[in-house]
């Protein structure tokens, strides 16, 4: 039985190998961060790089200015509140 390679990062750590590519900056090729949202049926993506101290949102997998995504998580936010307020 063969075993499943491990991937390596530039600092030499051992990786667990995972489905998708390990996503790296669009400006520096750092390792950045990358977070996975759904808010009313819609798929939100974060990547931030602590290299380039920059941050890339996404919607449904189109670029989006960060105010943007804070207006439509504030237009849903009420209801959500309103669900936590009456537990």
């Amino acid at each position: 039985m063969g075993t499943t390679p491990k991937r390596t990062i530039d600092r030499g750590r051992q990786c667990p190998p995972t489905l998708r590519p390990i996503p790296t900056c669009e400006r520096c090729g750092a390792v950045v961060v990358d977070v996975d949202l759904v808010v009313d049926d819609v798929r939100l993506n974060m990547q931030a790089c602590s290299v380039c101290d920059v941050r890339r949102w996404r919607r449904d997998g189109e670029v989006q200015e960060f105010g943007d995504v804070l207006a439509d998580i504030d237009a849903t936010s009420t209801r959500y509140r309103r669900d936590y307020a009456s537990r």
